[in-house]
């Protein structure tokens, strides 16, 4: 499997990350890439760099973002795992989310927060490991 990471200047602006993710996809889809990773909080930018806080994120956005990207992994047939925040039951989390051709998207919420994190999210209870055509791929920055 051809796996590629791609790095980008994250920011607040959602409709602008996605434009930087969906250039990223294109580019990957005439390289053979199969599996395409972003960075951590790549959607919605990073609190309190990127954001004010947690509480600040758009979720009603991030669901739409989410309906785009879970097309664009169809589209392209290309997984996706995409940094983003999720809010469950009122409590955020620093989540990576694994966008796959034909599936429902799964996602794991970050486990080691200190800092910054500690400040803005709750702590997953998941180990960060995604299983992706047969492989098991590991979230390092989130196990």
């Amino acid at each position: 499997m051809k796996i590629a990471a791609y790095q980008f200047a994250v920011t607040n602006n959602l409709d602008q990350n996605m434009k930087q993710i969906q250039k990223a996809l294109l580019q990957a889809s005439h390289m053979g890439v199969k599996l395409l990773v972003f960075p951590e909080c790549a959607l919605a930018g990073y609190p309190p760099r990127d954001l004010k806080n947690s509480s600040s994120v758009s979720f009603h956005e991030l669901a739409s973002a989410f309906q785009k990207l879970e097309k664009l992994s169809a589209d392209y047939a290309i997984h996706l795992i995409v940094g983003t925040v999720i809010q469950e039951n009122k409590s955020c989390y620093n989540s990576a989310a694994l966008f796959s051709p034909n599936q429902k998207p799964a996602f794991y919420h970050k486990r080691a927060l200190w800092g910054w994190d500690q400040d803005n999210f709750c702590m997953g209870t998941e180990k960060g490991v995604f299983k992706i055509e047969g492989w098991s791929i590991g979230i390092p920055y989130m196990l």
